[in-house]
C-alpha cells in the first residue's frame, strides 16, 4: 500500500508540474499568494559590502507567481518562524506589520543563532546576514511599518539581496535553499542513517518515523527490526526525503479525493498501477474525478450501480475497468484525534468487483423483491446493499470480517448468517413488528452469498427428490402444485431440500391462519404456537395438523392442496434434517412473509386462483 500512495503522490508531483528528480524546493514550498489577499512584496533589501552584507532600505513590489522557488515560502507553525525568512503580514494595521516582522522574521534570526549555529559556521553568506540584520533590526522593523501604512494592499515580508541593478531573492541563493533542505528533515532526523530507501532502492540518508500513516509503532516491542532502540527503528520503514515527500504527498491526496463511505463507513479507495504506472493513474484518477462530478449532482448513479449503500459509491464505476488496478480498501475510523485502522483490504481486481454486482443483480432478479410497501407511502423493491448486510452485526469487527471474505472470495459460515439474520427477526417478532421487509432483506443477503458462492454448505442435500420421481411428481403435478415447485425451483439454491420446502410451506399456511384469525377475532393466538421463532425440527413438524384443525374449526380452509403439498415435502424429507434452530426457523419466517408472494405474471404462488 505505502508503494501505491507513493505512486499517487508522483502522479499528483506531475499534473502540478513539479519533476521531483530535479527539484525538491519546490515540493516543499507553500502558496504565499494564498486566496489573492497578499499580492505584495514588502521587501528588506541587502546588499554587499566591503565587510559584507548589510542593510539598505525597504521597498515595495508586486508579487509575481512564476517568482515562487525564489520567495522560498513554507509555513511551519501557525505562531513563531517559519522555515525561511518569508512570511505573510496578518493584517493591514500597523501593529500587524510589527506582530508578523516580531514573530516571524526577528524569530526566524533567533533560531538561526539558537539551533542552527553550525549554518553559521559554515555558511559565510548567513552568518554575514545574521550580522546585518540584527545590526539594523529595529530601523528594519520601524521602516516596514512606515512603509506598510502607505499602502493598502495586503502582502508578505520577505528578503532580497541586491548586486547594483541585479537582485537575488533567497532562492537564488544556495545556501538559503540548502537551509531550508536540511532543516526540512530536521524533524525526521531522530530516527535516521544512512542506508537504503525501501521504495526506491538507492542509498542515501533515510529516516524510519516519517510514514504519514501509521502503520507500526517505535514504541511496541513486537517491531524488532531496530533491537527495540528507537534510534534504530530506520531498519523498519527506510525513506530516503524524495520517497517521504511523495508518500506525503499521496497520502495527503488520498484524504482529499480518495475517501467514500461503505454502509456508513469511511474508507480509502487506493488504486495501485499492475504496470504502465503513469498511464493507467491518469486513466482511474479520471474515473475519480467523474465521480466527483456525479456527486455534485450532475450525474446521479443507478441504484442498480451502488452496492455500498451509500450516496458516494463508487464502485458502480470501478467495476467497468480491467484489471490493470489492484485496489486496496482502507477502513479507519477517526478517535480522539487519532487515525484508527479497522481493515485494510488489498490486491482486489475489478474484475472481483463485477462478480459482486453480478452476484448482486441476480440476487435482486425476483418477483417476490418487487413493489413491496416499506411504508405507507413508500412502495419501492427490495435490492441488497452491504447497509442491509451491515444491519445484522452487532459489530463493526464482525461486519468488516464478512465484507473482507466477500471481497475475497473466502468461505463463510452460513450458520452464523443464519444466528445474526434470526436474532434480529425473532426481536421483532416478539415485539409484534412488521417484519416482511426485513424478512425479505435478509433473504436477498442470504441470495447474494449462495450466489458468490461463499456459503459453506450446511449438511448436504438431506431428502433431495431424485430425478426420475421428480419427473413424476411434474406430470402428475395440478396448477397449484406447479406453481410452488416453480417458485422452490427459482430459490434452489437457498431452499435446497425437501426438509426446507416443507418447513417453508408450513410458514405461509401459518400465516394463512394468522389472517384469518385476525379478521374474525382481531387477534392472532396461534402465535403463541411459534415459541418466539425458536422452534425445533419436532415442534415444526408438530405444527401442520395443528394448522389444519384449526382452518376447519373457522370452516375456512382454503388451502387443503397446498397442506398435501406440505405433507408430500415432509415424507420426502424423512427423519432428522441436521438444521439448526437458526435455519428451521428462518426458512419458516420467510414462508410467512412470502406467503401472498405472486410470479411474474401476477399470479400467487401459494393460493389457488
Amino acid at each position: 500500500m505505502i508503494e501505491a500512495l507513493r505512486d499517487i503522490g508522483a502522479y499528483s508531483f506531475r499534473q502540478k508540474g513539479i519533476n521531483t528528480e530535479e527539484n525538491l524546493i519546490e515540493i516543499l514550498l507553500d502558496e504565499v499568494n494564498k486566496g489573492g489577499n497578499y499580492a505584495k512584496v514588502y521587501a528588506i533589501n541587502f546588499e554587499d559590502s566591503e565587510a559584507g552584507l548589510r542593510y539598505r532600505d525597504v521597498s515595495i513590489e508586486d508579487w509575481d507567481k512564476k517568482k515562487a522557488l525564489q520567495y522560498l515560502y513554507r509555513e511551519k507553525a501557525s505562531q513563531g518562524a517559519h522555515y525561511m525568512p518569508t512570511a505573510r503580514i496578518a493584517g493591514n494595521k500597523e501593529v500587524d506589520v510589527r506582530k508578523t516582522f516580531e514573530n516571524r522574521i526577528e524569530k526566524w534570526f533567533d533560531r538561526l543563532k539558537r539551533e542552527h549555529t553550525q549554518w553559521l559556521n559554515k555558511s559565510a553568506f548567513l552568518a554575514s546576514l545574521y550580522a546585518a540584520f540584527v545590526k539594523d533590526q529595529e530601523r528594519i522593523k520601524n521602516d516596514l511599518v512606515r512603509l506598510r501604512m502607505q499602502y493598502e494592499d495586503g502582502g508578505f515580508i520577505t528578503l532580497i539581496f541586491c548586486q547594483g541593478e541585479e537582485k537575488k531573492y533567497l532562492g537564488d541563493i544556495e545556501d538559503c535553499s540548502s537551509y531550508l533542505l536540511e532543516f526540512s528533515q530536521e524533524k525526521y532526523d531522530e530516527v535516521s542513517n544512512d542506508g537504503i530507501c525501501c521504495l526506491c532502492n538507492r542509498k542515501s540518508k533515510v529516516f524510519g518515523n516519517a510514514s504519514p500513516i501509521t502503520f507500526y509503532s517505535l514504541d511496541k516491542p513486537g517491531y524488532i527490526a531496530g533491537g527495540m532502540k528507537k534510534e534504530n527503528g530506520y531498519k523498519n520503514f527506510p525513506l530516503c526525503f524524495e520517497c517521504l515527500l511523495q508518500l506525503n504527498e499521496g497520502a495527503a491526496y488520498m484524504q482529499d479525493l480518495l475517501g467514500f463511505r461503505f454502509a456508513g463507513l469511511r474508507y480509502y479507495l487506493i488504486p495501485e498501477a499492475i504496470y504502465n504506472k503513469n498511464e493507467v493513474l491518469d486513466e482511474i484518477m479520471n474515473i475519480y474525478y467523474s465521480f466527483q462530478q456525479e456527486s455534485e449532482g450532475k450525474v446521479s448513479l443507478s441504484q442498480a450501480d451502488r452496492i455500498a449503500a451509500d450516496e458516494d459509491d463508487i464502485l458502480g464505476l470501478i467495476k467497468d475497468v480491467d484489471d490493470i488496478v489492484s485496489l486496496k480498501f482502507l477502513f479507519f475510523q477517526e478517535q480522539s484525534s487519532k487515525f484508527v485502522i479497522l481493515l485494510l483490504m488489498e490486491d482486489v481486481l475489478p474484475s472481483r468487483i463485477r462478480t459482486l454486482f453480478a452476484a448482486k443483480q441476480r440476487a435482486e432478479d425476483h418477483s417476490v423483491f418487487k413493489d413491496q410497501k416499506f411504508s405507507a407511502k413508500l412502495i419501492q423493491d427490495i435490492q441488497f446493499n452491504y447497509g442491509v448486510l451491515r444491519r445484522l452485526f452487532p459489530t463493526i469487527k464482525g461486519f468488516l470480517e464478512i465484507v473482507n471474505k466477500t471481497f475475497k472470495d473466502q468461505k463463510i459460515d452460513k450458520q452464523y448468517v443464519l444466528e445474526l439474520i434470526m436474532d434480529r427477526l425473532r426481536g421483532l417478532f416478539n415485539d409484534n413488528r412488521y417484519m416482511k421487509i426485513e424478512v425479505l432483506q435478509a433473504f436477498a443477503c442470504l441470495l447474494y452469498l449462495t450466489e458468490l458462492g461463499v456459503l459453506k454448505s450446511t449438511g448436504g442435500d438431506l431428502g433431495l427428490m431424485d430425478m426420475e420421481n421428480e419427473v413424476v411428481a411434474m406430470v402428475a403435478m395440478e396448477a397449484l402444485d406447479a406453481r410452488v415447485e416453480r417458485f422452490f425451483q427459482e430459490f434452489s439454491s437457498t431452499i435446497d431440500n425437501n426438509a426446507k420446502k416443507a418447513v417453508f410451506l408450513t410458514g405461509v399456511l401459518t400465516q394463512h391462519l394468522l389472517a384469518i384469525q385476525n379478521a374474525d377475532r382481531g387477534s392472532t393466538p396461534f402465535r403463541s404456537q411459534l415459541k418466539g421463532l425458536k422452534m425445533k425440527e419436532a415442534d415444526v413438524r408438530a405444527l401442520l395438523p395443528k394448522i389444519q384443525q384449526k382452518l376447519e374449526e373457522y370452516g375456512s380452509n382454503y388451502y387443503t392442496q397446498l397442506e398435501k403439498i406440505a405433507s408430500l415435502y415432509y415424507l420426502q424429507a424423512g427423519n432428522n434434517w441436521g438444521m439448526s434452530v437458526d435455519e428451521v426457523n428462518f426458512y419458516f419466517v420467510l414462508g410467512m412473509n412470502l406467503n401472498d408472494s405472486k410470479n411474474k405474471e401476477g399470479v400467487p404462488y401459494f393460493k389457488t386462483k
